[in-house]
C-alpha cells in the first residue's frame, strides 16, 4: 500500500481512538517545535461531536503492526464547503520515505468530494496551518504548489510583567460594559474596523456570540458621552488553561495617540488577573503592525503560523 514501507495500515478512526490521536498529535508536536500540548482529549471530543463535521469520513490513521500510530491525516469537508481544512502529522522516523507525498495526494483527492457539495461557482480551496518551525510540511506543500496566504503570529504577556496604566487625558473614564452599551460599541466597532481596513475583523456580535465571552472582561473608555476605545479579552482559551485571550483592542480616529488602547488592555489584563488564576494572557494577530503593537507593550511572540493554500481541482 504504502512506497518504501512494509507493515503500515491505514484505516479510518473511531471515537475510542481519541486518546491515542491527541497523545500522538501532542508527541509529534513536541519533537517538532518543543510544544508539549496542541491537544486535548476534550477538544477533539466535541470535535466529533459536531453534526457538520465526519472524522469517520474525513481522517485517516497510519499504524504499524503493533497498533502504534505512525501518522494522521485530516481534510475536513463541512459547509459551506468552500475550504477543506487539512491536518497531517507523521512522526519523524517515517518521514522521507515517501509517506507523506502518498498521504498528501490522498487528501487532495479526497478534497475533491467537496466540489460535489459546493455552488459551482465557488472555487473551493484547500487551507493548511503549519508551524514555521515545520520545516519538512513547509517544504512539502510547497513542493505541491501551496502558497502562503497569511501568518498568523501568537504573542504572550505574563500577567505578573504587566507594565503600569500608560498616561491619559483626565477627561477619559474607564467604565464596566452593561448591556446597554450593545449598540454603541456595535458602531463602534464598525467605524473603527472600516478606518483600519483589517481583513476579516470580529464584530460586536460576534464577538459577544463567542463561547467564551464574558460582559465582565470589556473594557470601554468613554469620553462625555462617546466612546473612545474598547478592549475585549476572553477569560479562556481553546488550547491552554493558564492563559485568558486578547480579543479586541480598537480605539477611534479622534482620540489615538493617547494610550487609550494600552490603557483599556491594561484594565482588562488586571481583571483577567483579579478573577482568575491565570499567568498568561494570548493575543492572535496577522498582520505585521498588530505585532510591532503588542511587542511594544509587552507582549513577546511564542509561535507563527504559516497559512498556505491551494484551489480543489
Amino acid at each position: 500500500m504504502f512506497p518504501n514501507l512494509r507493515g503500515l495500515e491505514m484505516r479510518h478512526p473511531t471515537i475510542e481512538d481519541i486518546p491515542q490521536i491527541v497523545a500522538f498529535a501532542n508527541q509529534c508536536a513536541q519533537m517538532d517545535m518543543g510544544i508539549e500540548q496542541v491537544n486535548t482529549v476534550e477538544q477533539l471530543s466535541a470535535f466529533w461531536q459536531d453534526e457538520q463535521l465526519h472524522p469517520e469520513r474525513d481522517i485517516l490513521l497510519v499504524v504499524d503492526a503493533h497498533g502504534n500510530m505512525v501518522a494522521t491525516l485530516a481534510a475536513l469537508i463541512a459547509p459551506p464547503y468552500t475550504y477543506v481544512y487539512q491536518e497531517l502529522n507523521i512522526h519523524p522516523i517515517y518521514r522521507g520515505r515517501g509517506l507523506e507525498e502518498f498521504l498528501l495526494e490522498r487528501a487532495e483527492n479526497h478534497a475533491k468530494l467537496a466540489l460535489e457539495y459546493a455552488d459551482a461557482s465557488t472555487t473551493v480551496m484547500m487551507i493548511h496551518g503549519v508551524h514555521s518551525q515545520r520545516r519538512w510540511l513547509r517544504d512539502l506543500l510547497e513542493k505541491h504548489a501551496y502558497t502562503i496566504v497569511q501568518t498568523i503570529t501568537r504573542l504572550a504577556l505574563r500577567l505578573d510583567e504587566m507594565r503600569p496604566l500608560p498616561a491619559f487625558p483626565p477627561t477619559i473614564e474607564f467604565r464596566p460594559y452593561t448591556d446597554q452599551d450593545a449598540g454603541a460599541l456595535s458602531t463602534t466597532l464598525r467605524e473603527i474596523n472600516q478606518d483600519i481596513g483589517a481583513a476579516n475583523p470580529p464584530s460586536f456580535e460576534a464577538l459577544m456570540l463567542h463561547p467564551f465571552f464574558d460582559p465582565l472582561y470589556v473594557t470601554v473608555a468613554w469620553e462625555g458621552k462617546a466612546i473612545a476605545a474598547v478592549s475585549v479579552l476572553f477569560p479562556q482559551t481553546e488550547d491552554d488553561s493558564e492563559a485568558g485571550q486578547v480579543a479586541y483592542v480598537g480605539v477611534r480616529r479622534a482620540w489615538r495617540g493617547m494610550n487609550l488602547g494600552q490603557a483599556c488592555l491594561n484594565i482588562g489584563l488586571r481583571t483577567l488577573q483579579a478573577h482568575t488564576s491565570h499567568k498568561r494572557a494570548i493575543v492572535l494577530v496577522s498582520r505585521p503592525p498588530q505585532v510591532a503593537y503588542f511587542q511594544k507593550i509587552g507582549f513577546t511572540i511564542e509561535q507563527e503560523t504559516l497559512i498556505y493554500q491551494k484551489p480543489v481541482t
